[in-house]
């Protein structure tokens, strides 16, 4: 539908200002001259918008068997649609990006990037010292803001920051769990890490040619896309048992402490 749109409109992405990446460094795949300019990685990024549909949709059809609130954070269950949002903004953005490469497609890839990141640190944050509804989506305008001024003037610090943002959201997450924690969290929140981390040593390999097959069907980049998709599916799921009716509290028991198959077992 995207592509049809963008057809009708005749646009000619190489009137525009191109992407910071060009010409060297957009990933592995071939960038050609058509209008789909990276076809493989510009496709795989519907994965992150079947994802962000699927959260709006199981939010509203279990909105009667869940609570209102968080049983840590105290978040109304209402902002995860933020999360569901900002996962399709970040399958459009980075689809135009890898269409197109232009400088504005870049943009909107970073900024919804960091939508996502930047829900996740506050998110993780709020279990610690609450925050109400209103200081959550205040804060999180401004943390996007002044994210998007530093790219736009350190624009080689664009995919760093992001890795930076993830990596603080899981280290206020294992903060928090140290203080208070739900059983089904803990479990879903490591998995979705490790899928993310599977999915970073994609973007690495393909980031950096180390594996790099430029006109195969076979993209590092797209297979980063398809794992974050699902690692944000996943994590989703872990931001959602705060809102179990009869969600499992941990407080004395130490996962750092307790080795993961024994945590997972437990009864």
């Amino acid at each position: 539908m995207l592509r049809i749109l963008l057809s009708l409109m005749r646009i000619n992405w190489l009137n525009y200002r191109p992407a910071d990446c060009l010409p060297y460094a957009c990933f592995c795949e071939t960038v050609s001259t058509g209008f789909i300019r990276q076809p493989i990685n510009a496709y795989t990024n519907l994965g992150y918008i079947i994802v962000g549909i699927l959260i709006l949709i199981y939010l509203k059809k279990t909105s009667i068997e869940k609570s209102t609130t968080a049983a840590i954070s105290g978040l109304p269950r209402k902002l995860l649609k933020l999360f569901g949002i900002a996962y399709i903004a970040v399958g459009i953005g980075s689809f135009i990006y890898h269409a197109s490469f232009i400088f504005l497609g870049e943009e909107l890839d970073d900024d919804s990037m960091y939508m996502i990141a930047i829900f996740l640190v506050l998110f993780e944050a709020a279990r610690i010292r609450k925050l109400s509804l209103r200081q959550f989506l205040w804060i999180y305008v401004l943390m996007n803001f002044a994210f998007e001024a530093i790219i736009y003037f350190f624009p080689l610090v664009r995919g760093g920051l992001f890795v930076f943002l993830m990596f603080v959201a899981l280290g206020i997450e294992l903060v928090a769990r140290r203080m208070l924690s739900i059983y089904n969290e803990v479990r879903l929140t490591d998995h979705a890490n490790l899928i993310f981390l599977a999915g970073y040593f994609f973007w690495i390999l393909d980031k950096s040619h180390a594996f790099c097959y430029p006109n195969s069907f076979f993209q590092g980049h797209a297979i980063w896309h398809l794992l974050t998709a699902y690692a944000g599916w996943v994590m989703f799921k872990a931001m959602d048992t705060e809102y179990d009716k009869g969600a499992r509290l941990i407080k004395d028991d130490d996962p750092f402490n307790v080795p993961l198959r024994k945590f997972y077992n437990q009864k």
